[in-house]
C-alpha cells in the first residue's frame, strides 16, 4: 500500500505527535509574509504561528481534546490559530529549559482548520524576547506524551492491511534532488521533510525551487517495524553512491541520528528493519513522467535528461551505448532513448551497491530491485531497458538480469471498458463494465516482459483509478467520487481486476493509496477500515491467487496463429511479422546475424511438470553467404533459464526440430524461442 504525502490536509493522521504534519513557521500576524529565520536544525527563531490541520484532515477525526505540549525554552503567550485552545498546567523547568503544559482544543468540526500562535518566545533563559523556541512536540489526546508510540493506532491499523507500504511520496522523490547523504532529513527534523537549497541542471541552467529532502528513512523504518509490514523505498534521482550505500546500511544496521552504523550493534539509537521484513528497492518514481512541467511533482524526468545529456556530450563509452559484444559504442543524442534506458544501468548499480551491504544470501530474497516503467510498456519503457540491460551485463559481468532485479513492469491502474465511464454508480458498476480489458492486455504485455527474463511482474502502484471519467467528465466532483468509493459494488471491481492480475501473471500489487486524493483513495476516514476497497484486500488476501489462465494450456502447443499475446522480441533489431494464413501463421524473420534474435509464446501450468518441448517453423535460406544450407540452432529458455537448444533444418516448409527436456514450472510460462545461428519463420511450440 502506498502513501500519500504527508502534510497538515492529508487525511492520514499518520503521526501521533501533531507537530509533524505542520506547515512553515510564519509571522504571527500573517501567514503570507515569508517564513520566520530558523536555525541550523530548522527551528524557528523569533515568535511565530504555524499551521497543525486543515479540514481534509479533520474528515473522521475528532482533533477536539488535550494535547500534551512540550518545547525547550518559554513564551508568555500560547494560542489558537483559527481555533480555540485553552492552555493550562503551564510549568518551566529551569534546569532543562523545558516548558510543558497541556492544549485543549474545543469547537472543532468536520472541515476545521488550525493551529498555535507563540508570542513572547525565548529559546534560552539568556535569550531576548522573540528569540524562538525548539524541540516543539504535540501529541494527540490518549497518546502518551513521552513520544514512545510514534504513529497513531487508525493509521496502523490502515497501512498494515496489504503487507508492503511504499513511501515514494512520504520521501518526496517528485521534489527531491539530494545528492549527498549529508542533505537528507534528520530524525529531529521540525517536521517531517525539510525544504532544501534550489538544484541547477547543467545542460540547460534550469533552476528548480521548492524542493525538499523527504522524511528520515529512521521514521519509514519505524512505521514499517510497527506495522509489520515490508518496506518499499525510492533512492532519491540524484543521490550518489554513498547516500546510496548509507541507505542500505541504514536499513540493515540502524542509525545514530546522523549516520548509519556499519555493522549490527547491541543498542542502535534508531532501529533497523525487522529480521522478516522485506526491502524492496526502486530507482525514483515515473521518470518518463513530466506531468506539472519543471514546477510539478514529476521532476525527475528534468533531473535525469539532464543527466542522460551529460552523459551524451562528455561519455562516448557510457554503457549506456553499448549494442553488443565485439560492436564498437554508438554515442548518441537520442535524449529520450538514453533518459529511458537510464533507469535500468542506474538500478543495476543500486541493486550491487545493496549486495555490498547485505550480501549475495539477501538479494532477490530479501532485497528485491524492482525496475519501474510504463504501464502496459508505453514508449518502450520496459522492453528499451530490458533488450540493453541482458546485453551489457551478460557481455561485461557475466550475470543475467536476475542478478540485479527481482521485478518489473509499470503500474496497475484499472477503471471499467468503454462506454461506462460514467458518474452514475449504476452504469459505473454494470456487470459488463469490468473487469478492465484494456487493463487485461497492458498487464500481459508486462508480464510477458517480465517472465521472458525470469522476473517478477511488480506494479509500484495501481487500483482503481478515477481518472479516466474525471478527464471527460468537467465537473466530477469529490462528493461523486466518494459515492463511487464508497458503493458496496466496489469491492466486487477491486476483486475482479486483481483477479485478472493474477490470471495474466501479475505477482505483487501496491495499491495506490491509503489516504489521500479522492480519485484514488482507499480510505475515506482512516479511522474506519471497512471501505469496499479494504473489504477486497482482506477478501484476497484470505483467499489467495487466482489461477493463471494467460496463453496456452500446458501441456499442449503454443501456435502463432491461436496467439494472442503481446509481440515481445529483441527490439534492437528490425525484428520479424506476421505472415500466412489460417494454421500456417508464422512469425517471420528470426535470426542471428547481428544478435540472437527471439520470440517469446506464453502459456500457462496448473501444475509444474519435466516434459520435452518441439519446436516447429521454416529455416529460410538463398544463395547468399548471410543464409547458407544448415540447421537453424534454436536456443530454448522457460521463464528466463536456458534449457538447452534444437534445430530446424533446411528442408523446406514447416518443420519439426528435434525434442528438449524441459522443465516447466506452475502458472505463467514464457517460452522464449531464440535463434542463436541461423534463420526461421516460427510456426508454433509443443510441450508434452
Amino acid at each position: 500500500m502506498n502513501v500519500w504525502f504527508l502534510s497538515s490536509w492529508d487525511g492520514s493522521n499518520a503521526f501521533a505527535d501533531l507537530m509533524k504534519h505542520g506547515g512553515n513557521w510564519n509571522h504571527v500576524e500573517d501567514g503570507e509574509q515569508p517564513a520566520v529565520p530558523m536555525d541550523e536544525k530548522g527551528w524557528p527563531l523569533s515568535d511565530f504561528r504555524v499551521k497543525l490541520f486543515e479540514g481534509a484532515a479533520v474528515r473522521g477525526v475528532d482533533f477536539n481534546g488535550t494535547y500534551k505540549l512540550s518545547f525547550t525554552g518559554q513564551t508568555d503567550i500560547i494560542r489558537g490559530l483559527w481555533s480555540d485552545l485553552a492552555i493550562t498546567n503551564k510549568v518551566y523547568d529551569e534546569a532543562t529549559n523545558t516548558t510543558t503544559c497541556d492544549a485543549t482544543y474545543s469547537g472543532l468540526h468536520d472541515g476545521s482548520n488550525g493551529g498555535v500562535v507563540f508570542e513572547g518566545t525565548r529559546k534560552t533563559p539568556q535569550s531576548p524576547l522573540n528569540s524562538g523556541i525548539s524541540n516543539m512536540k504535540m501529541f494527540r489526546p490518549g497518546y502518551p506524551g513521552d513520544g514512545s508510540q510514534m504513529f497513531t493506532t487508525p493509521f496502523l491499523n490502515a497501512i498494515k492491511a496489504a503487507g508492503v507500504i511504499r513511501t515514494m511520496d512520504w520521501m518526496g522523490i517528485g521534489g527531491n534532488a539530494n545528492i549527498n547523504w549529508s542533505e537528507r532529513t534528520p530524525p529531529d527534523n521540525p517536521a517531517v521533510t525539510r525544504l532544501t537549497e534550489p538544484y541547477t541542471t547543467t545542460s540547460d541552467g534550469l533552476v528548480y525551487t521548492n524542493l525538499n529532502s523527504g522524511m528520515s528513512i529512521e521514521h519509514i523504518v519505524r512505521l514499517c517495524n510497527e506495522a509489520d509490514s515490508d518496506l518499499w523505498i525510492n533512492i532519491p534521482t540524484l543521490a550518489n553512491d554513498d547516500y546510496v550505500r548509507k541507505m542500505a546500511q541504514a536499513i540493515r544496521f540502524g542509525t545514530d541520528g546522523v549516520n548509519p552504523y556499519t555493522t549490527k550493534v547491541n543498542a542502535p539509537v534508531y532501529k533497523p528493519l525487522k529480521d522478516g521484513l522485506n526491502v524492496w528497492v526502486e530507482y525514483s518514481n515515473e521518470i518518463w513522467n513530466n506531468f506539472g512541467g519543471t514546477e510539478g511533482g514529476f521532476r525527475a524526468f528534468y533531473f535525469i535528461q539532464d543527466e542522460v545529456r551529460k552523459i551524451a556530450a562528455t561519455q562516448p563509452n557510457h554503457p549506456l551505448f553499448y549494442t553488443g559484444k565485439g560492436r564498437n559504442p554508438v554515442p548518441n543524442d537520442e535524449i529520450y532513448d538514453l533518459l529511458y534506458k537510464y533507469p535500468a544501468w542506474r538500478l543495476g548499480s543500486i541493486s550491487k551497491l545493496f549486495r555490498e551491504v547485505f550480501g549475495d544470501s539477501n538479494m532477490m530474497t530479501r532485497v528485491r530491485p524492482i525496475l519501474a516503467t510504463q504501464q502496459g510498456d508505453a514508449n518502450a519503457t520496459l522492453s528499451r531497458c530490458l533488450t540493453w540491460a541482458e546485453q551489457y551485463y551478460k557481455d561485461f559481468e557475466s550475470h543475467d538480469l536476475t542478478y540485479y532485479y527481482y521485478g518489473i513492469g509499470g503500474s496497475a491502474y484499472y477503471g471499467v471498458n468503454e462506454g461506462y465511464k460514467s458518474i452514475n454508480p449504476d452504469v459505473f458498476f454494470n456487470p459488463a463494465a469490468y473487469p478492465d480489458e484494456v487493463f487485461k492486455k497492458m498487464n500481459l504485455i508486462d508480464s510477458t516482459w517480465a517472465h521472458t527474463y525470469g522476473l517478477k511482474r511488480v506494479a509500484y502502484e495501481g487500483g482503481p483509478s478515477l481518472d479516466s471519467i474525471e478527464k471527460t467528465m468537467n465537473e466530477f466532483t469529490d462528493i461523486q467520487m466518494h459515492a463511487l468509493n464508497e458503493d458496496p459494488r466496489m469491492q466486487d471491481l477491486v476483486e475482479k481486476n486483481h483477479d485478472l492480475w493474477d490470471q495474466t501473471g501479475g505477482d505483487t500489487l501496491v495499491y495506490y493509496c491509503v489516504a489521500g486524493a479522492s480519485r484514488w483513495e482507499f480510505l475515506r476516514f482512516i479511522t474506519d477500515t471497512t471501505s469496499p476497497k479494504m473489504k477486497a484486500l482482506k477478501n484476497l488476501k484470505s483467499r489467495g491467487k487466482a489461477k493463471v489462465t494467460a496463453g496456452a494450456p500446458l501441456p499442449g502447443t503454443i501456435s502463432i496463429a491461436k496467439y494472442h499475446g503481446p509481440e515481445v522480441r529483441n527490439i534492437e533489431t528490425a525484428g520479424g511479422y506476421f505472415t500466412g494464413e489460417g494454421d500456417q501463421m508464422v512469425y517471420n524473420g528470426i535470426d542471428a546475424r547481428t544478435v540472437e534474435e527471439y520470440f517469446t509464446l506464453v502459456g500457462h501450468s496448473d501444475a509444474p511438470f519435466t516434459g520435452t518441448i518441439t519446436v516447429k517453423g521454416e529455416r529460410f535460406y538463398m544463395d547468399h553467404p548471410d543464409y547458407p544450407h544448415g540447421t537453424t540452432r534454436i536456443a530454448i529458455y522457460i521463464n528466463g533459464k536456458k534449457q538447452g537448444t534444437v534445430g530446424i533444418s533446411d528442408t523446406g516448409g514447416i518443420t519439426e526440430s528435434d525434442s528438449l527436456a524441459v522443465e516447466i514450472p506452475a502458472g505463467f510460462v514464457a517460452v522464449r524461442v531464440q535463434v542463436e545461428e541461423g534463420w526461421m519463420s516460427l510456426h508454433s511450440a509443443t510441450i508434452k
